[in-house]
């Protein structure tokens, strides 16, 4: 009996809410700005469009209003109605489903104006309540992309609301999305004030098993707290994605290995690897990252070159091994035999960053030729 009461209960309140959301969203339909807001809200499109964000931005706070109050709209119904639903008997489920709005039907439309707002950036800021709303959403891609937002958002906002939106990132940091997952590291990026609230949450997320959420996580935590990340082991772990073989991470790795600029013994070599591969994008971003490790490279340059060198050397002109000299950039070689021709010295081009390391005669004095 109590069961039966229950249901009937839950019944009656799905049923109310799903009045009261169709009845608002009849009777808040006004006109603004010569079109209903429905004709506005219909009009948008999930894809960044620079005449769409033009249009919104000239709207003002009132088109921000517009946009928040559709993500609002229907909220408590739609998480009555997903809890509730699959708890109904199966003939009673099956004629509510027929009578009452479905949420799934507003996704579209809430997709799209959380979207929106995202592009629209720091100008989203006066709606930023909404936007903090949405990180509670019952559907996992509008949560994504309000957690996106804060990308740009949390550099203009202040401490104290910096610091009520925390809770809901550090949450987020543990979501059985992975998509929800990276864009909590990003976020989580933004506060090296709270690093004894934060440090725990992203050495836990350098085990994800999602590469580019590992990889945002070190990022944070490096920004946050260089000596934890470094503990961590932020570095080998950062070497590992690098030979990802999705270059849009891999890329990032490098970047990472040389903001760090760390533990040089692990991160020259494999950076210097990686400039020696295939991936343009991920040689260009590796050749950049050695050049913050000036002093560790330079040596790693000199080592390369010379055993580039001994193959020089067992090639003629050069079969007396004679020793190399850098001169004003450039490796020299003299052979000192004279061959007839007086000294012969060659000038090889290496590249000091170690971007390069390959070593290949330029110019080659006398007449001796390499064979």
């Amino acid at each position: 009996m109590r069961k039966r009461f229950s249901i009937l209960f839950a019944v009656l309140i799905i049923a109310l809410l799903g009045g009261f959301a169709w009845h608002g969203l009849r009777s808040r339909d006004k006109v603004f700005h010569g079109k209903r807001d429905s004709e506005w809200i219909k009009g948008i499109t999930y894809f960044e469009d620079e005449a769409q964000l033009k249009q919104w931005r000239a709207l003002g706070p009132d088109g921000l209003h517009l946009l928040a109050r559709t993500l609002d709209r229907g909220r408590f119904y739609r998480k009555a109605y997903r809890w509730m639903m699959p708890r109904l008997p199966g003939a009673l489920n099956s004629r509510l489903y027929r009578l009452l709005p479905n949420p799934a039907n507003a996704h579209s439309t809430r997709m799209c104006v959380i979207s929106l707002l995202g592009h629209l950036g720091k100008d989203a800021k006066p709606v930023e309540p909404a936007i903090a709303r949405a990180l509670n959403d019952d559907d996992s891609g509008v949560r994504q992309i309000a957690l996106g937002c804060y990308e740009e958002l949390l550099n203009v906002m202040g401490e104290e609301e910096k610091a009520a939106r925390l809770p809901a990132f550090l949450l987020a940091l543990q979501d059985s999305d992975s998509g929800i997952r990276n864009n909590a590291a990003v976020a989580l990026w933004f506060y090296p004030g709270q690093g004894r609230m934060v440090v725990p949450p992203l050495v836990n997320a350098l085990r994800d098993p999602v590469p580019a959420v590992r990889l945002l996580s070190a990022k944070a935590l490096a920004h946050i707290d260089l000596q934890a990340a470094t503990r961590a082991g932020v570095v080998p772990i950062a070497i590992q994605i690098l030979k990802d073989p999705d270059d849009q991470v891999a890329y990032r790795a490098a970047q990472l290995l040389g903001q760090m600029g760390t533990e040089p013994a692990l991160a020259v070599p494999a950076l210097a690897e990686s400039v020696q591969g295939s991936n343009a994008l991920v040689a260009y971003s590796a050749a950049q990252s050695l050049g913050n490790f000036r002093t560790q490279a330079g040596a790693l340059a000199q080592r390369l070159a010379n055993e580039k060198a001994q193959t020089l050397f067992n090639c003629q002109p050069f079969r007396n091994r004679s020793p190399a000299k850098f001169v004003q950039g450039h490796w020299v070689w003299h052979d000192l035999r004279g061959q007839g021709a007086g000294d012969i010295e060659a000038t090889v081009e290496f590249a000091l960053d170690g971007a390069n390391p390959d070593v290949r005669v330029v110019q080659l004095d006398s007449r001796a030729r390499l064979q």
